[in-house]
């Protein structure tokens, strides 16, 4: 096995934070596409299925672990409570193409496209003084994989790691 002769990347992507006209409102996103691929590469592992030690070229095919399109959306809703006071709701929509996740870009590696949902609730100081805050991460409860590897000692077997589901967490922030 060898490292790639050379690959190239190409992208665009757009962010943007829209400042509502009711200050209660505020809309954040992204959009990005990138185009990165092996020029060339000779020497490259095969799938496992293929045999041990067989090699491809792996030139103008997608580098592993790189989604093409990716996205991101953010609503953000505020209101104060007292004058000194305010409380926060923030939704993140998070979206990833398709990718493999070993160098080999077996099929069996390829993690599919994702759409994930976050949300966390903020109380906190207008000032930033403090603020406590609780969220949840994949909210919709996605069942994904993070990973998928060949199994190094058993051909045609692989390892798998699954994404976290469900996180709730908590935080306090204060600043002296």
């Amino acid at each position: 096995m060898r490292n790639a002769a050379s690959a190239v990347s190409r992208g665009v992507e757009v962010d943007w934070q829209w400042l509502s006209p009711w200050p209660w409102f505020e809309f954040a996103g992204a959009v990005g596409y990138i185009d990165a691929r092996y020029r060339d590469y000779p020497g490259a592992p095969a799938p496992i299925s293929e045999g041990i030690g067989v090699q491809q070229n792996l030139g103008g095919e997608r580098l592993a672990f790189t989604p093409e399109y990716s996205a991101s959306l953010s609503p953000k809703f505020q209101f104060p409570i007292t004058p000194d006071v305010g409380i926060s709701l923030v939704f993140d929509v998070l979206y990833a193409s398709d990718k493999f996740s070993d160098t080999d870009l077996d099929e069996n590696t390829r993690i599919l496209e994702t759409t994930r949902v976050n949300a966390r609730l903020n109380l906190g100081a207008i000032d930033r003084s403090w603020s406590v805050t609780v969220g949840v991460k994949n909210l919709t409860e996605v069942i994904e994989l993070n990973k998928a590897n060949d199994t190094p000692f058993f051909p045609g077997t692989y390892h798998a790691q699954q994404a976290p589901g469900r996180e709730v967490f908590a935080a306090f922030r204060l600043s002296l």
